[in-house]
């Protein structure tokens, strides 16, 4: 990711933060990805397709549905609405990994490596 995409990121999370109505922060980010949209700058797109995709997950909706709705609001094919999916999935399964690991951290006193292989099955 260039230093220019990783700025505009950083403005648009920053926007989050402002003490306005929700209504204007939305309408501020809408112009803020129309603007780097139109310079030819697509990573703020590509985020935004990804967090849309994580809550949709996070709200239980079938991937088909994410998927139609992916489409209808960024207009893009089916390929890109579902690789916006996947990034989302990942992202889920790392965070939920991590969770778990560090909750068995605490409750047994052990890291996941000495767990890891501890008895291994022979056949």
């Amino acid at each position: 990711m260039s230093l220019q995409s990783e700025v505009i990121l950083q403005i648009i999370a920053e926007v989050d933060r402002i003490d306005a109505h929700d209504h204007a922060k939305h309408s501020l980010k809408r112009f803020i990805n129309e603007a780097c949209l139109a310079a030819g700058i697509t990573v703020v797109d590509r985020s935004e397709r990804v967090r849309f995709a994580r809550r949709l997950l996070d709200e239980g909706e079938p991937r088909p549905v994410i998927r139609n709705r992916l489409m209808t609001r960024f207009g893009i094919r089916k390929t890109a609405a579902y690789r916006a999916i996947d990034i989302a999935l990942k992202l889920s399964a790392n965070g939920r990994f991590l969770r778990k690991v560090s909750a068995q951290n605490f409750i047994t006193g052990t890291t996941h490596k000495q767990e890891k292989n501890e008895y291994p099955i022979s056949n």
